[in-house]
């Protein structure tokens, strides 16, 4: 099985947003950022790519949420 890179899975996103209807384009997002996530992409990386796409930057945010809450009781 040959992996895919972050940039191949985003230029995806870049591609098939305009078919996603606009009530599910967050959703749709959140689950692309979920599999970057569990496929091990650090989340550095996927937090650089996001920042061009308010969609997915918003998709990002969401599935952090917790991470962020931890760090600000430290």
């Amino acid at each position: 099985m040959s992996s895919i890179d972050i940039e191949t899975v985003f230029e995806l996103w870049e591609r098939i947003k305009p078919c996603i209807p606009a009530k599910d384009k967050l959703e749709v997002a959140e689950i692309f950022i979920k599999v970057a996530d569990e496929a091990g992409v650090l989340k550095e990386d996927i937090e650089d790519l996001v920042s061009q796409d308010k969609i997915l930057e918003e998709a990002f945010d969401r599935y952090y949420e917790d991470d962020y809450e931890e760090e600000e009781e430290w």
